[in-house]
Parts: C-alpha cells; sequence; structure tokens
C-alpha cells in the first residue's frame, strides 16, 4: 500500500537524524567531496525537520508548507541549500509544498508595474 510505505520510509529517513551540523566553507572541491558535502546538506535539512515539532507535525498530517518560508527558515538555522535542491529533497520524501503564495506575490507586483506605467 503506498501510503503506508511511504510514511514509514519517510519516518525511518529521519530516525537517523544526527545532531551535529558541520560548518561550511565557500571553497572549491573535488566531485566525491562536493557530493558529499550535498549530503550533509540533505541531511542537515532532515535534522531541521525532525526538531521542528511543528513544522514535521504539519508534514505528518500532509499540510502543504509553504516553499519560500521552509527556505529561508532554513537560512536562518545556517543551512544554506538551494530552492531546487530543497524542492528536489521534498519531492523525494513526498512532503506537499506549495508556492502558491510566491506566485501570488509576483502576480501583484506585476500588476503594479502595469499600473504604474500606464500612469506616464
Amino acid at each position: 500500500m503506498p501510503g503506508s510505505s511511504g510514511a514509514g520510509s519517510f519516518m525511518n529517513g529521519f530516525e537517523a537524524c544526527a545532531s551535529e551540523e558541520e560548518e561550511e566553507e565557500e571553497e572549491q572541491l573535488p566531485a566525491s567531496q562536493a557530493a558529499a558535502r550535498e549530503e550533509d546538506k540533505l541531511e542537515a535539512v532532515r535534522c531541521y525537520i525532525r526538531s521542528n515539532t511543528a513544522l514535521y507535525r504539519r508534514i505528518l498530517f500532509y499540510e502543504p508548507i509553504e516553499l519560500a518560508e521552509l527556505h529561508a527558515e532554513l537560512k536562518q538555522n545556517g543551512i544554506k541549500i538551494s530552492k531546487a535542491k530543497l524542492l528536489d529533497f521534498l519531492d523525494a520524501h513526498c512532503i506537499t509544498f506549495t508556492t502558491a503564495r510566491a506566485r501570488k506575490e509576483k502576480e501583484q507586483n506585476r500588476k503594479g508595474n502595469k499600473k504604474r506605467r500606464r500612469r506616464y
């Protein structure tokens, strides 16, 4: 059954969460080290989600997470990951997310720009 196996793999992925976070350095790395660092980032995201009870509960109840908000929250907590990688992570773990707020803001900005241009 897809629901039960998906939830089990989700839970197992987060149970192995380590409490350590490594500080990142900006430098050129060999591909193997870059891959290891990327895996460390993903592990840090797992750890963050698992440690944030409210966020974790929302995920377990399939409540959509705002992608931009989660990205900003991770950044504020020292986890630097691109939005594309975060999106891939959420997809891979079947975590429900939305980009509705970002689309709405973008649409409002476009409408505002059109109004400003028409005045001149």
